[in-house]
């Protein structure tokens, strides 16, 4: 009897489509909204250009997808669709989006148009269904206390559908293996009901927010062993592809008719009532007092009164969680990371100087130059609570020489001349704030009052000069331990060497300064000008023998010419080095004695001195190709067992 039903709707409700895709990942474009054609129907929404300025926060929108019971169900010989008179009194806050173009009552409807919800909801030949009660409950019940409230409902149903039939790629797999009348009513939706459905929420993204999906879908397959995973599926994919979070979007799905052969699927160990296992914001709505339809033949659906009470029903418990959710705070802050402090998203320039040659930001050498008493840094569009660590770090990568070097923590604005705390105390190479310990008060520059600073709220930070140089900036981080200040060395003298001097995040591609080479530091691959260097100045000299050997590894064989460059005369590349060409592993005795050569004809000689290496590199003939670098490091043991 069901499969007659809907084979009779299915040549009723044919449609011409615009085609298919067979890549089941496709997602269909929606046309756009575009406002009425023909001005005969003042139920829209739309403006002149169908689209409405900016998201309306008080626009509730709802995703509704299932088989029949969500389509709206309308009896075999079209005398009985569940829609009575008072059903067609609808208050214009509740909304529907169209979603098949077609002719309601006469007037023509647009794709992608909002219009007074007035039944039938899914398509011009459906009936009464859930989604019709639960937009008009929550309207009457959120306008109580929000007379601005909205509620719009978009509904892509196809009655007997099978899950499989909304998912986002097995819709294809389910189309190529069922019915010609069940074909027929996915093509009303290009063959991809899902696909229709992210397009139209997408459209409704511009003007509300989606508070949350509605779902009545089982009666079919809701016993097959793939039903649940499925419906997760489903729903996570709805979840990414339209940019919504788990915890601010339930899934609310309906419980089949207690009266009718659905009774079996809604105990407590059936596949629904199982759902909330698979997802963790999903919540059952129950059809207890939703009666059947009155006809003994029919297995599955609702009585025009059952789809208001369900309806109803769902609408109660989305009232429910709204209640329960905490309004969103738009000037609350968000926890700091280290990711706050991006040397790729720093700004040298955070007064916005009307002479931007004044201030520059390399992050290839860290450096950081302003313009007097100017500051570098980020501003945070949501303000940052950098309480959550015990410590705040700004590691230079040379102590600064520049006057009045200081960080600059604002949170009462986003205003350079405004109150903010500063701290000029350079221990080594290093600014530290003790977050948990500390004293925080802020100053104005010709303003005698005095704030706190409110450290769970911070809306910038930078780094502050009294201008005429540059600082070289290492990293700016959160950490919950001190960090050891290195000792300074004496005037002179070189720094013992440690695997932390070979930073891949602060090699750089060009010390040469050509203006050519890249480095990424995610896959290991330095390309290079031609004969150009990649790699370390160390600001202070370096004491190779502190370790027995220094090791050069590549993830494969360089595949052209490679050598590995040593200075220890000076920081010029074109001065005298010591190179050794490079394979796949290169070990260097550290306590060897090495010639080194510089570029002049003949060339000058001199001895590598292991005590005082100034800059290390990677010299390649500039080939595309490049070379893959796994890691550099010193050891007291030979990797080669040598």
């Amino acid at each position: 009897m069901k499969r007659l039903i809907y084979f009779f709707f299915a040549v009723a409700m044919m449609l011409p489509v615009a085609g298919c895709n067979d890549d089941p990942d496709f997602i269909k474009n929606a046309p756009p909204s575009s406002g009425e054609t023909d001005g005969t129907d003042d139920d829209s929404d739309a403006g002149d250009d169908g689209t409405v300025e900016g998201v309306d926060p008080n626009f509730q929108i709802y995703l509704c997808f299932g088989q029949s019971n969500m389509e709206g169900f309308a009896s075999l010989d079209g005398t009985y669709n569940g829609i009575e008179d008072k059903d067609k009194t609808v208050d214009e806050r509740f909304q529907v989006m169209n979603v098949v173009s077609g002719s309601w009552n006469g007037v023509q409807r647009e794709v992608g148009h909002w219009y007074t919800a007035v039944p039938p909801l899914c398509r011009s030949n459906t009936g009464l269904c859930p989604a019709d009660y639960f937009g008009r409950t929550m309207v009457e019940e959120l306008s109580k206390t929000n007379p601005d409230i909205k509620v719009g409902v978009i509904v892509v149903a196809i009655g007997g559908a099978g899950i499989k039939a909304f998912h986002k790629t097995k819709y294809n797999e389910y189309y190529t293996g069922t019915d010609d009348w069940q074909r027929s009513l996915m093509d009303i939706y290009d063959r991809y009901p899902y696909g229709t459905l992210v397009d139209m929420a997408r459209i409704a993204q511009k003007q509300g927010v989606i508070k949350g999906i509605l779902m009545h879908q089982g009666e079919s397959d809701a016993y097959q062993d793939y039903w649940e995973d499925t419906v997760s599926e489903i729903y996570n994919d709805l979840i990414s592809d339209l940019g919504l979070k788990v915890e601010e979007v339930p899934l609310l799905v309906g419980e089949m008719c207690r009266e009718k052969n659905g009774v079996n699927l809604n105990n407590p160990d059936g596949p629904i009532q199982n759902l909330k296992n698979y997802i963790s914001n999903c919540y059952v709505i129950s059809s207890e007092n939703c009666p059947g339809y009155e006809d003994p033949t029919d297995d599955w659906h609702f009585s025009s009164e059952g789809y208001r009470e369900l309806g109803r029903h769902y609408a109660q418990t989305m009232l429910d969680i709204l209640a329960n959710q905490e309004p969103e705070d738009p000037n609350a802050s968000v926890p700091a990371s280290n990711n706050h402090f991006d040397l790729a998203k720093l700004d040298a320039d955070l007064e916005s100087d009307p002479n931007p040659s004044e201030t520059s930001w390399n992050v290839d050498t860290g450096e950081l130059t302003t313009k007097a008493n100017g500051i570098g840094g980020w501003k945070f569009e949501t303000p940052i609570d950098l309480t959550v660590s015990n410590y705040l770090i700004v590691e230079f990568s040379e102590k600064p020489a520049v006057s009045g070097t200081r960080l600059a923590i604002y949170s009462d604005s986003y205003s350079v001349f405004d109150y903010s705390y500063t701290n000029g105390t350079i221990e080594g190479n290093m600014i530290v704030i003790d977050i948990k310990n500390g004293t925080f008060e802020t100053s104005k520059y010709g303003v005698s009052e005095k704030k706190t600073l409110d450290l769970k709220n911070i809306k910038m930070l930078g780094i502050q000069t009294g201008g005429g140089g540059s600082v070289k900036i290492k990293r700016v981080y959160l950490d919950d331990k001190k960090p050891e200040i290195p000792d300074e060395p004496e005037q002179g003298t070189s720094a013992s060497v440690s695997n932390d001097f070979f930073d891949f995040s602060t090699l750089n591609s060009d010390l040469e300064g050509k203006g050519r080479g890249s480095w990424d530091n995610n896959t290991g691959k330095l390309v290079t000008s031609e004969w150009g260097l990649g790699g370390w100045v160390f600001d202070t000299p370096l004491d190779f023998t502190a370790s027995k050997y220094l090791v050069v590894e590549f993830k494969e064989a360089p595949t052209i010419y490679c050598q590995i460059a040593f200075y220890s005369d000076g920081r010029d590349v074109y001065g005298k080095s010591y190179c050794v060409g490079a394979s796949k592993r290169v070990v260097i005795d550290t306590h060897g004695t090495y010639t080194t050569k510089d570029g002049a004809t003949p060339p000058n000689e001199g001895t590598l001195d292991m005590t005082s290496i100034k800059m290390l590199g990677i010299q390649t003939n500039g080939n595309e190709t490049g070379v893959l670098i796994d890691k550099i490091y010193v050891t007291d043991i030979n990797p080669d067992g040598n």
